[in-house]
């Protein structure tokens, strides 16, 4: 009978002793697939976020990889445009499934979508209007700023931008559908068959479990739910609200066809939350907290 062990977790926010835990988990259960869904790394700069990963991560992950092979990964709200290309220059070590497909075995494929609501946050590389015309919800701000964009079509070849923030507003609630949450979920669902697909999500599904804020209120994405209900994903995994399990008292629900799972992912506790199963058998999909000490300690 087939098998594809899976472990994921979310919001780690360049906390090594997390990752750490969650690969030497990895590791000693024979897991076969590795996943973060956003907010890998926290900084001011992005010189200090590539930083991160060329002093930290990479080489924790080194130690690891042969025994859990490379991570899987999304971008979150937390993380800069910018830094993408290092990470895909890296694809020994880790897997950006970014708007893309990446084959995972069993016929299943991991899907990545990073964006969220706009939030109260100024870092903007990832937020998106959820809906078009469709006010956010929570507390949020509508200016911040943008990473530098990595280079791609036309501007591929050219020389590199100055490493800078670029002021961005939040100037219109009405956009055109591809800079919506909404019209880019329905362009993803073309990438891969959503029935046979993990979608690796950033933000939560509204008004459910998974997406409760530490004021009660449901913060997540209304654009997220209708996808899941309307597209019936195999299984879809979201980090974002750290707090919506100890809220809410669930990690996981079903919508439709659609198993969702939250990981409540806490970046500054000395413990880490860990979803994990099979892959070929969404029964066995499970929430753990894992003390995450430092090494040595």
């Amino acid at each position: 009978m087939s098998s594809l062990p899976f472990l994921m977790s979310a919001d780690l926010h360049g906390n090594l002793d997390q990752y750490r835990a969650l690969l030497e988990l990895a590791a000693r259960e024979g897991a076969k697939l590795v996943l973060v869904a956003g907010d890998l790394v926290d900084a001011h700069t992005i010189d200090e976020y590539e930083a991160t990963w060329r002093e930290r991560l990479f080489p924790l992950l080194e130690a690891y990889v042969a025994r859990t092979g490379p991570l899987l990964v999304t971008m979150g709200n937390h993380d800069f445009a910018a830094a993408l290309p290092l990470l895909e220059a890296r694809p020994d070590l880790v897997r950006v499934s970014h708007l893309s497909a990446v084959p995972v075995g069993e016929g299943l494929s991991v899907v990545g979508y990073p964006f969220t609501p706009p939030t109260p946050f100024w870092i903007k590389d990832y937020e998106r209007w959820d809906e078009s015309g469709v006010t956010p919800r929570g507390r949020w701000k509508a200016d911040g700023y943008r990473s530098p964009r990595p280079a791609t079509g036309v501007d591929a070849g050219r020389p590199p931008r100055a490493r800078r923030f670029e002021p961005f507003v939040f100037a219109s609630p009405t956009p055109p559908a591809d800079e919506t949450i909404a019209g880019e979920l329905a362009a993803l669902a073309a990438v891969a068959d959503p029935a046979r697909t993990v979608y690796l999500i950033h933000t939560p599904p509204a008004d459910t479990p998974l997406d409760v804020h530490r004021t009660g209120a449901h913060i997540g994405s209304v654009a997220i739910r209708r996808f899941l209900e309307e597209r019936g994903p195999y299984l879809t995994l979201h980090g974002h609200i750290h707090e919506t399990v100890e809220q809410s008292g669930a990690f996981c629900l079903r919508l439709g066809r659609t198993l969702a799972c939250a990981a409540g992912n806490f970046p500054r506790r000395d413990r880490v939350a860990v979803v994990g199963g099979d892959l070929c058998d969404l029964s066995t999909v499970r929430r753990r907290e894992l003390d995450a000490a430092p090494a040595g300690a």
